[in-house]
């Protein structure tokens, strides 16, 4: 009889010690886990901090004196609102009649390529798209196709921030 004791309560401390062991392993795991989670969760917020942060690096307004084809230049002002809306106004420049053309819409902004698009509303400015690069405070304007501009007139297709 008292060994059947012996070997039961041999058997019940095995049971017990196996389930606790199982527990702590589970538990370390769960724990490994937690700080993936947390780490992912971690890098995630810095990297939107710094997004915010880049975006307030160029959010504002940029200013200067376009090339023209038959004036004597475009003084361009873009004004970038944080609700993704941008406002353009752009001053054809001749003799004695310079006249004011302004268009209004939305802006699209690519981190990666450090691109802004400027869709312009409907019926506004033939619905044509603009795009600039965005350097060192400076807004370089690109050709139709989303290309640097190349020829002698390419440091003339910059805007300067002005706030």
């Amino acid at each position: 009889m008292i060994k059947n004791i012996s070997f039961l309560s041999l058997l019940m401390l095995s049971i017990f010690l196996f389930s606790c062991g199982g527990t702590h392993e589970k538990s370390a795991e769960d724990e490994n886990q937690k700080g993936k989670t947390i780490t992912e969760e971690t890098n995630q917020e810095k990297a939107i901090d710094e997004e915010v942060a880049n975006v307030m690096d160029w959010m504002g307004a940029y200013k200067g004196i376009l090339p023209c084809a038959d004036c004597e230049g475009i003084e361009t002002t873009i004004m970038f609102n944080p609700d993704g809306n941008y406002q353009k106004t752009e001053i054809y420049i001749k003799n004695d009649e310079p006249f004011t053309f302004e268009t209004h819409g939305h802006y699209e902004w690519d981190p990666s390529l450090s691109l802004l698009t400027l869709k312009a509303e409907e019926g506004s400015n033939n619905g044509e798209d603009f795009k600039y690069l965005v350097e060192n405070g400076k807004l370089k304007a690109l050709d139709k196709e989303g290309n640097e501009i190349t020829s002698e007139l390419a440091k003339y297709y910059i805007l300067d921030k002005v706030n």
